[in-house]
């Protein structure tokens, strides 16, 4: 029942969007953390996205799936390489930015805060110093002594008057799994009085300890529930609700009633990290944040020359993805008659059954784009899935469907066997098109 009314409670919060609030916030961001925030965001983007966009060399670099890989050709309608290399790219990158720009919350983002505050954010010295102990020994023995330590899951902390704050940072509203909910709530069932008493020796004058849970954007109601697991599980473990109509979510210990946990989510951990003592008050923060990127971004982009590599990759990719082809004439029988080109997720050569490959001839552009060749004189006969005798009008470019008209499709031979209707429509040139996308598998191709 305890857990129930606790969940209960963590959901209760709702965000609902207002421009009116919005515009009033704009007026109270500070022009000069948003330039310290853009300063550091520059020099982040320089230092670490060259590395990141340049890893990556050939398809083997991307460890796609190449179930996804097929199904996503088709949905998405990605018939040539080089927009399939745009989408493949783009979504690495979108991935490889999600994970490691939690790391660039810590590094940059929170430095400027808490506001008028002589003490802001950083590393634990207790954890820093227990980490320079690591220093000399092998890597094996440095990743065991990290798992038993007592400040792992503390990224940051700080000091505002006579209570330390210490977060463990998220980078969003799913990034939590079950066994870092199992790691957490034993880190603090473990060590929260170990926390408590290094910083009642080493902190002048502080007397409290909050241990907060941050999730970098979201709301209480978009996460994967992963944050509000920790905190039931504390409770009957030491911890119990503090008081759950004026702090709902908020736990506290039950021997001292000194150390409290809570979580705080996208604005609301902005505004925690802006003034801890008082979020209520910076509800801005997370626009400071969002300008400071926006800034860093124009900046660093263009200091470290992103656009040139990611064109090169993109070129790249594009390239590896081209050769994915192979001879229809190669496969078994059975398969052949069975499954349509499109089904198969190749474009077949109507002389020999293999691709060859041109060039745009835009200049400075080499994007390579899969054509097939036309047929010859000599072949005698209509090659498969070429319409013959159409008569009626062509399909509207907004449209991927046949006509109701009567018209004659050559059809693979197991398809006219078994009577399937063709996925062949006519196009504007009145010549068939597929109706669904295609794209070959990475199989070896001559080229």
């Amino acid at each position: 029942m305890a857990r129930n009314a606790l969940y209960g409670a963590l959901k209760a919060h709702r965000h609902r969007f207002d421009s009116a609030e919005v515009t009033r916030l704009f007026a109270q961001v500070d022009a000069a953390r948003v330039q310290a925030l853009a300063t550091g965001f520059a020099d982040y983007i320089n230092a670490n996205l060259p590395p990141t966009i340049e890893r990556r060399d050939g398809l083997a670099d991307y460890r796609t799936n190449p179930y996804v890989l097929m199904t996503s050709a088709s949905i998405a309608n990605l018939s040539k390489p080089d927009a399939f290399a745009a989408f493949l790219f783009n979504s690495k990158l979108y991935m490889s930015l999600e994970t490691s720009f939690g790391k660039a919350v810590e590094a940059t983002s929170i430095l400027p805060y808490p506001i008028d505050s002589e003490s802001k954010w950083d590393d634990p010295p207790e954890k820093l110093a227990e980490f320079a102990e690591y220093e000399g020994l092998d890597q094996e023995e440095q990743a065991r002594r990290r798992t038993q330590s007592a400040w792992r899951e503390i990224d940051k902390a700080v000091v505002v008057g006579d209570r330390r704050y210490m977060i463990s940072i998220k980078s969003g509203p799913n990034t939590i799994n079950d066994s870092q909910v199992q790691a957490m709530t034993q880190a603090i069932i473990d060590h929260h009085r170990t926390w408590s008493d290094e910083t009642s020796k080493n902190q002048a004058g502080v007397r409290y300890l909050d241990v907060v849970l941050g999730l970098t954007y979201g709301t209480d109601r978009t996460t994967n529930n992963k944050e509000n697991q920790i905190l039931a599980k504390l409770l009957g473990r030491g911890f119990v609700e503090e008081d759950r109509e004026k702090k709902p979510g908020v736990l506290i210990d039950e021997a001292t009633h000194t150390v409290r946990v809570y979580r705080r989510i996208g604005q609301d951990f902005w505004g925690f990290i802006a003034n801890p003592q008082d979020p209520a008050s910076a509800p801005f923060a997370f626009l400071e944040i969002l300008l400071g990127l926006a800034k860093g971004l124009s900046v660093g982009v263009e200091a470290s020359d992103l656009e040139d590599r990611i064109n090169q990759k993109l070129q790249q990719l594009a390239t590896s993805l081209a050769r994915l082809q192979f001879p229809r004439g190669s496969l078994p029988e059975w398969i052949r008659g069975d499954f349509s080109d499109d089904e198969l997720f190749l474009v077949r050569n109507r002389n020999d059954g293999i691709l060859r490959r041109r060039y745009l001839t835009t200049p400075g552009e080499h994007v390579p784009e899969m054509i097939p060749a036309r047929p010859t004189a000599a072949e005698g006969r209509h090659p498969q899935n070429v319409a013959i005798g159409f008569a009626g009008d062509p399909v509207p470019r907004s449209k991927r469907s046949g006509l109701s008209v009567k018209q004659n499709s050559q059809r693979p031979r197991s398809s006219q066997a078994a009577a399937r209707r063709s996925r062949w429509a006519l196009s504007i040139r009145r010549r068939p098109i597929a109706t669904r996308a295609t794209w070959w598998t990475g199989m070896r191709v001559r080229v």
